[in-house]
């Protein structure tokens, strides 16, 4: 990766050498726990001999826990991108993957598939469901990302936009409320499930295409390094250094975008990782340059929706955690010390 996307920095060189060791720790966690014990000797055997005459424990590591981590991986640093690149393009600290209505796309074409239609993922034709709900999901969360494309064509302003995006969330919402008052209490039941989040539903045929998705997107938000350092000296600094605001706010619509109707449509529109991240690395790392936020966001993205994944998967849980309460939960601290660090400036 060229030097201008990513920087280091040496004053910072032990902190990121503790948020890979803290990553790795966690992904491997990820590994370890669940509702079924494993020595570590069985979870090496099974990584590493694909052969393993161990079928139950091949399926437990590989086919079940490892797409899980990875998920976590992808989705968390996804979902910290987006909020970063939310938060500079509009100036917004409480930005986030739901603020533009991206996320209530989503979230509004995997209602019609479960409520509407009623495809249940959740029934003996899991697979066909499944992959229903998250075409569905995807779809409707690119619908609105085209109409956020127009509204940036038609308005120059980024208030607009802002405001078009905040107004389409709440009209997707209660469309989504409404198609709740008509569904049946087992299609409401799946719709719930996936509305409250879930990395370990990809499968390792399905994890290919989710990965591309959302290193695609990552790679992308990598190339923006360059303008959001020039935005954050003020609109009026970028524009004279050759920033042009309507074609950076086009590819930010396209980034975020396409992440948010990944992460939402495979995992379920997570809460708070998205917000919590690019402020957490702001503070932990004492730096504004966007070389380091971005990768950094991404790592610690990804760390922080894999700590919320070991929770969901602590013995005892049996499943049944969602991934929104442990992420709520675990935000709700952060978010309080935040909101005294801004009250006393």
């Amino acid at each position: 990766m060229p030097h201008n996307y990513i920087h280091v920095g040496k004053n910072n060189l032990l902190k990121w050498g503790g948020s890979l060791f803290l990553f790795s720790l966690l992904f491997f966690s990820n590994l370890v726990v669940g509702s079924t014990s494993l020595s570590l000797s069985q979870i090496f055997d099974a990584l590493v001999n694909q052969g393993s005459p161990d079928v139950v424990t091949h399926f437990i590591v590989v086919e079940t826990r490892l797409p899980a981590a990875a998920t976590a991986t992808l989705a968390g640093g996804s979902l910290a991108v987006i909020g970063l690149l939310l938060q500079a393009s509009f100036h917004n600290p409480l930005a986030d993957p739901g603020l533009l209505g991206v996320s209530g796309g989503a979230s509004l074409g995997a209602a019609i598939c479960i409520l509407l239609i009623g495809i249940n993922y959740s029934s003996a034709e899991a697979a066909i469901g499944f992959s229903a709900t998250i075409l569905s999901a995807f779809i409707g969360a690119i619908i609105v990302t085209l109409l956020l494309f127009l509204c940036n064509k038609l308005f120059k302003n980024s208030l607009i936009l802002l405001l078009f995006g905040v107004l389409l969330s709440y009209t997707l919402n209660a469309i989504v409320t409404m198609l709740n008052f008509q569904a049946s209490a087992d299609n409401l039941r799946s719709f719930f499930s996936w509305q409250m989040g879930n990395f370990s539903s990809l499968t390792l045929s399905d994890l290919p295409i989710f990965a591309l998705l959302s290193l695609t997107g990552c790679l992308l938000a990598l190339t923006q390094v360059k303008p959001l350092n020039l935005l954050r000296m003020g609109d009026d600094y970028a524009r004279n250094a050759g920033i042009h605001a309507r074609r950076f706010r086009a590819i930010t619509l396209l980034v975020t975008g396409l992440l948010t109707a990944t992460a939402t449509a495979f995992c379920g529109p997570i809460a708070y990782i998205g917000l919590v991240t690019p402020h957490f690395t702001r503070i932990l790392f004492h730096t504004s340059d966007y070389r380091s936020l971005l990768p950094l966001s991404i790592l610690w993205g990804g760390s922080i929706a894999l700590l919320c994944n070991l929770i969901s998967s602590l013995p005892g849980a049996n499943g049944l955690i969602p991934i929104n309460t442990t992420s709520s939960i675990l935000s709700l601290p952060f978010l309080i010390l935040l909101l005294l660090r801004w009250g006393r400036r």
